[in-house]
């Protein structure tokens, strides 16, 4: 995670193992490598083989030839698979979640490792990976445990068979998703342990269900595995998965790796399988498959080096604006106008879909505060009775100051919905799968150039159609231009909105409806989003920074004064998270915030001149990407319904802790 600081590199202890209780001291396989000692950063070359410095190339040209080539029989259908797993498991895939044809990596992946061989596997998010390492691993699990482990009382917290770790939370709650779909009605129990503030929950779940499949993040497995009062314990482990090593590695988890390694049975004792997926091979990852990988291990490499792309492949337009208190009423006009073109052209072009986008924002606040304009619109500001602009189209919010079960709930609402709007923070930005995407929307110069291609890697999955849309300041420019260099966007000036002077120009229908909205949100979350915004828009715009975020305080939300001269503009002496005022925690009296439901049309793009945008040179294709995600939003205090989609029951709103590979406050 970004909250994370990087450790050191990855250790050269991780394959060596012992029992939770015991200490051994048998003889080690040749690959296991002692943990007694740590290795320093300056030694860790040495133990590669070759006399020439280890590289990332010469690595990767080790790992393929270490590796035994592939002759497995060729599968297409999971239908295959008769014979081969169990019977139910086919029938879950096939009956129950509606999937019949593999992927590349399913294909390739479950022929290779159904015989318990290692495998290390780099395949993209987004191809089915997650499906691919589940089947051989609940087969492995059923396989191994007697028929009265899979009876409901005869189930224990100490008997798990399988652990899979996951960089984020979210994506870990993903995992589990699927391989509770996949065991159904096998007896195979699957638990998570996250970060967040329902730790105790998924211990007693653990303890009171049983577990035979572990999915979680590094810092809370090692937790709950190295504390005997949980009673989780894992002496028959058959199986080992590490999903998006290379995050795994670059957000510093490489000591919570060993250390959950080390707590493991000794794999000269207890026969496990291991698998690691990756979507690149950089040096930390081949390091790491070497002190993990049993020799012989199975390599299945299903990216194609010469394939576009998405970042490059995906239409993506930029929308100048003459500053952020046009962004929301730009992004509202952006939508209506995809809705009117959709309405109008979905009988004619098969390719058109009900608009479904992610809106990504730089900070948790300033998140929550798109939800809440956006929650808040009229088709008439004066009239309560006008309905909403965007009709019944559900409005979700998801970011790291909800708790885990809020994100879990938002996460699923908003994959099953055909149209919605997600705003998010980072906390989606990688990994996550939501299908039928179209639209990712970016308000704002991301903090770097990666997160900008990973956010917008949300759309365009499973060879579907997506855009991507960057929403900037007119002094921004440069800055994007400078950080996003090379890549295909293009200037797109058909939203009026953006354009308009709000200090002296007539408002527009738009502008005017986020206006009024943004006037009943609490001055509070308004100040604080303010006061976040801050610092992204200081290493944006520079020494335009404070007349921009005066105005988008001003002109934009409504308050009175911009950041430096209100009072309550000093965080220093608070915590994030906290009023600013008592008083200020008025504003509005507002229903449930979120899902509306109702089929909804989509949304189209308008025409509109296209600049270049972008530094040296090279062609600039078009724009496209949708997407969307929201988050639970517990009570805050006045009279506000539970957030979330279709009302429900929200737990409270906070809780930032956690994993440290989680997203904290700020995301």
């Amino acid at each position: 995670m970004l909250g994370a600081f990087r450790r050191a590199g990855v250790s050269h202890a991780l394959r060596a193992s012992r029992a939770l209780a015991v200490k051994t001291t048998s003889q080690r396989a040749p690959w296991a490598i002692s943990t007694a000692t740590p290795i320093s950063q300056t030694l860790r070359s040495s133990f590669h083989t070759s006399p020439v410095r280890f590289s990332v190339a010469a690595a990767a040209q080790e790992a393929e030839n270490a590796a035994t080539p592939t002759q497995s029989e060729e599968l297409t259908n999971f239908s295959q698979l008769q014979g081969k797993i169990d019977p139910k498991f086919i029938d879950n895939i096939t009956r129950k979640m509606k999937i019949t044809t593999m992927t590349d990596v399913q294909s390739r992946t479950i022929a290779d490792t159904l015989d318990g061989s290692d495998c290390l596997g780099q395949a993209k998010t987004g191809t089915g990976k997650t499906l691919a390492f589940l089947v051989p691993v609940v087969e492995r699990v059923l396989r191994g445990l007697p028929k009265s482990r899979r009876e409901k009382q005869m189930m224990r917290a100490d008997d798990v068979r399988a652990i899979i770790i996951s960089p984020t939370r979210e994506l870990a709650e993903q995992i589990a998703t699927e391989a509770r779909r996949l065991v159904e009605g096998t007896g195979v129990e699957v638990q998570t342990a996250v970060g967040g503030t329902q730790k105790l929950l998924h211990m007693r779940k653990c303890q009171t269900e049983g577990c035979h499949i572990l999915v979680g993040t590094p810092g809370r497995l090692y937790d709950v595995l190295s504390n005997a009062y949980t009673r989780i314990n894992a002496p028959r482990l058959s199986a080992f998965v590490l999903d998006e090593c290379d995050r795994l590695l670059d957000e510093g988890f490489s000591q919570d790796i060993q250390q959950i390694a080390n707590l493991l049975p000794d794999p000269t004792k207890v026969d496990r399988q291991t698998l690691m997926f990756s979507a690149t091979m950089t040096r930390d990852v081949m390091r790491l498959v070497r002190m993990m990988m049993k020799p012989g291990f199975k390599n299945v490499k299903t990216i194609d080096e010469n394939e576009t792309p998405t970042h490059m492949a995906v239409p993506q337009r930029t929308v100048i604006m003459n500053g952020y208190e046009n962004a929301f009423a730009s992004v509202l006009e952006m939508v209506k106008n995809y809705r009117e073109n959709y309405m109008a052209k979905r009988n004619e072009d098969p390719d058109l879909r009900p608009f479904k986008a992610i809106v990504y924002l730089n900070t948790t606040k300033m998140t929550s505060l798109a939800a809440h304009v956006f929650e808040g619109l009229l088709n008439d500001p004066s009239d309560v009775r006008s309905g909403h602009p965007l009709g019944n189209m559900p409005l979700l919010e998801i970011h790291g100051q909800l708790t885990q079960a809020q994100r879990t709930r938002t996460s699923q609402d908003f994959r099953a919905f055909k149209e919605a709007i997600l705003f998010s923070s980072d906390v989606t930005a990688r990994g996550m799968d939501y299908p039928d995407v179209t639209h990712v929307i970016q308000i704002g110069t991301p903090r770097d150039r990666e997160t900008y291609i990973h956010r917008l890697g949300r759309t365009a999955r499973a060879n579907k159609k997506g855009e991507g849309w960057l929403f900037l300041h007119k002094d921004e420019k440069a800055h994007a231009q400078r950080q996003l260099a090379g890549l295909p966007l293009k200037i797109d000036r058909s939203i009026e909105s953006s354009t308009k002077d709000l200090e002296t120009e007539e408002l527009n229908e738009y502008l005017n409806q986020v206006k009024k909205a943004a006037e009943i949100v609490p001055t509070y979350l308004k100040e604080e989003a303010v006061s976040t915004f801050r610092s992204h828009l200081e290493g944006a715009l520079g020494r335009g920074a404070p007349v921009a975020l005066k105005n988008f305080a001003t002109l934009g939300l409504g308050l009175q004064t911009g950041p430096g001269t209100s009072r309550n503009f000093n965080y220093a002496d608070r915590g994030r998270g906290r009023p600013l005022d008592p008083r200020d925690r008025s504003g509005g009296d507002r229903g449930g915030f979120g899902s509306r439901g109702g089929d909804r049309g989509g949304f189209g793009s308008r025409g509109g001149d296209r600049g270049g945008f972008g530094s040296r040179g090279g062609d600039r294709g078009g724009f496209g990407s949708r997407g969307g995600d929201r988050g639970g939003f517990g009570s805050r205090g006045g009279d506000r319904g539970g957030f979330g989609s279709r009302g429900g029951d929200r737990g409270g709103y906070g809780s930032r802790g956690g994993d440290r590979g989680g997203y904290e406050s700020r995301y």
